[in-house]
């Protein structure tokens, strides 16, 4: 049988322990917290967002040469103004084709940088596609009318032949 004394030991040695490991838990615990803090990104993974696209309006997949691209373009001022220009002649030929509703041209997009962006507004209808778009509608409304005589005609012949 042990002794009080010996008891008394045994129960501090044991608190020790529970003590030493609650706190070396603890540290974990905070050193795990510190490392998901220094990698965290407040804008999660990337390739989210409308994607990108060059001058002519083609995706741009290779961001690798897009990037070579840019650095060109920073290091040769002359080759940039070139494309500036080359930009800027691009956006002035697809304003005189497009026209705003209000009858006024648009100048929005000469003003604003076009590459890596896209333009929902840019590809708009002409005339003759709306005119198409109408015929098209029309055609399919007469379709679903048409369907929905012969459903009432073949109902009303199941009801006749019900009485």
């Amino acid at each position: 049988m042990l002794t009080y004394q010996e008891e008394l030991r045994e129960q501090m040695s044991l608190k020790e322990k529970k003590a030493k490991a609650a706190k070396e838990e603890q540290e974990r615990y905070d050193r795990k917290i510190e490392m998901e803090a220094q990698n965290y990104n407040p804008w999660g993974k990337g390739g989210a967002g409308a994607p990108m696209r060059d001058i002519h309006g083609n995706l741009v997949s290779d961001l690798r040469q897009m990037h070579l691209e840019n650095e060109d373009l920073v290091r040769d001022p002359n080759k940039a103004a070139e494309v500036v220009r080359e930009r800027q002649a691009t956006n002035v030929e697809e304003m005189k084709q497009s026209f705003s509703p209000r009858g006024q041209q648009d100048f929005g997009s000469a003003l604003s940088p076009r590459f890596g962006r896209s333009n929902p507004f840019e590809m708009k209808e002409t005339v003759e596609q709306k005119s198409q778009k109408d015929i098209y509608k029309e055609n399919l409304q007469k379709q679903i009318e048409e369907r929905r005589r012969l459903e009432n005609e073949k109902r009303k012949q199941r009801e006749k032949i019900e009485q």
